[in-house]
């Protein structure tokens, strides 16, 4: 990005948070020959920091999809859609020269509320981030500004009362709990840290278990 001057980055919505990118930036475009997640990477060289995001529209900010602070990023490909790809930075000093790629990847099976894996009290279950992208934003009362790759999970008590979510995994992650409909404006519990999240439930009600990555990629 050295020489490029700073275009986009400013006003990010939807998905996307309401942050800037202040640096020198660069586009890539993207058109998938098959609809799935996908990740872009922008391996930097020289010691500065590189963030990434997609647009559908070149380059406006409110058409942004995914948005990472990192240098990997996984978005959600349609066929026969282009998408713009933008390799920027944090601060005006953030900028230098990376190796770019864009590459399949292989979403989780819990990757979004259409697909969520379904929990059983006292019963462990193993999952992972790896391929996920970022579908959701936690509203309501889990007012929460943070955009990152997550995976959700079900839940439906037999009995009304306490229970305990909590996730052990070497990954920094934020729970989030959503009643009746799966999505952010049903949220109605968030936790940071430590990854343990307690609610008193209602029989019969299905509640959603969302497990977002905290630092943008990762895996659990």
């Amino acid at each position: 990005t050295a020489g490029a001057a700073d275009h986009y980055g400013t006003g990010l919505s939807g998905l996307c948070g309401t942050g800037s990118h202040s640096a020198a930036d660069v586009v890539y475009s993207f058109t998938p020959a098959t609809s799935g997640n996908y990740t872009a990477r922008a391996t930097a060289s020289g010691g500065w920091s590189p963030s990434l995001y997609v647009t559908t529209t070149c380059v406006l900010a409110s058409s942004c999809v995914a948005v990472s602070l990192d240098d990997e990023l996984n978005f959600r490909g349609t066929a026969g859609i282009t998408y713009f790809i933008v390799v920027d930075g944090r601060s005006a000093s953030n900028f230098g020269p990376f190796a770019f790629s864009v590459t399949a990847a292989t979403a989780p099976p819990n990757d979004t509320c259409a697909t969520p894996t379904p929990l059983a009290e006292n019963v462990p279950v193993s999952g992972t981030l790896q391929g996920a992208v970022n579908d959701l934003m936690p509203g309501g009362a889990c007012f929460y500004s943070r955009s990152s790759i997550e995976v959700v999970y079900s839940f439906t008590p037999s009995a009304t009362g306490p229970y305990t979510f909590s996730e052990t995994g070497s990954l920094d992650t934020v729970l989030w709990l959503s009643s009746g409909t799966c999505g952010g404006p049903s949220c109605t519990a968030l936790i940071d840290s430590p990854e343990t999240l307690v609610r008193t439930l209602t029989a019969g009600v299905t509640y959603y278990l969302v497990v977002e990555s905290y630092s943008y990629p990762g895996g659990l």
